[in-house]
């Protein structure tokens, strides 16, 4: 008697059918969230490495640049356009790790609010329609036998 009021309250499914799912969707959310943050890190990753490929190309020629030097004043201009690569470098390097840090946490949040919305909505509608309070939790009247 007892679990027929408890499949009648829930639509039909069982308690442990209706938490089964909502665990498996919560955690399918999740692991697409982690998959879309690996994807990006794979990106991020691949400038981070090209950049630091272009800086140490930088530095070497830099560096065989003033051995060949014989002059202190070249040797000096040398140094300074090395240094001001590797500023413009260190620069570029910030600006995407800036913004790609707040593109891919906005991208995440919003790629992890929606599925959830569309859960709750799919367990509201496997209540088959049953009547709501204002703001609060389902009302649920099980008819007494």
């Amino acid at each position: 008697m007892i679990k027929s009021q408890v499949e009648a309250a829930s639509g039909g499914n069982s308690p442990t059918t209706v938490l089964t799912s909502a665990f498996l969707r919560g955690t399918e959310v999740w692991l697409n969230a982690q998959s879309e943050v690996l994807s990006a890190m794979e990106g991020l990753m691949a400038d981070w490495l090209r950049r630091r490929h272009e800086a140490f190309d930088s530095w070497s020629r830099s560096f065989k640049k003033m051995c060949e030097c014989r002059d202190a004043v070249d040797f000096v201009q040398v140094q300074q356009y090395w240094l001001y690569d590797a500023i413009r470098l260190t620069t570029l390097d910030v600006r995407a790790l800036a913004g790609e840090t707040v593109m891919s946490a906005s991208k995440i949040t919003t790629g992890v609010e929606k599925p959830v919305d569309s859960a709750n909505a799919d367990i509201l509608k496997t209540r088959r329609g049953k009547p709501e309070a204002a703001g609060g939790p389902p009302v649920e009247r099980v008819a007494a036998e």
